[in-house]
């Protein structure tokens, strides 16, 4: 896969979390208490009561640090 700034060949990799379930949401929409993420949308696989560490799939681009997020791929 290229990268769609530089057309530099992407490294496949993972973003892992720690414990809870990894979040997308809109930057206008906050945190609760400033810390807590309690909506958006569940990205990735794992979390909480899977007894594992989340992740999601990720293409990154050495050249100009541009990270794709692949939300579910085989």
């Amino acid at each position: 896969m290229k990268c769609p700034k530089c057309n530099s060949e992407l490294q496949k990799c993972r973003i892992w979390g720690d414990r809870y379930s990894l979040r997308w949401n809109h930057e206008a929409d906050g945190k609760t208490l400033g810390i807590w993420i309690n909506h958006g949308n569940k990205i990735g696989h794992g979390g909480m009561l899977k007894l594992n560490r989340p992740y999601v799939y990720s293409h990154r681009c050495a050249q100009c640090r541009t990270q794709l997020i692949i939300e579910d791929e085989n």
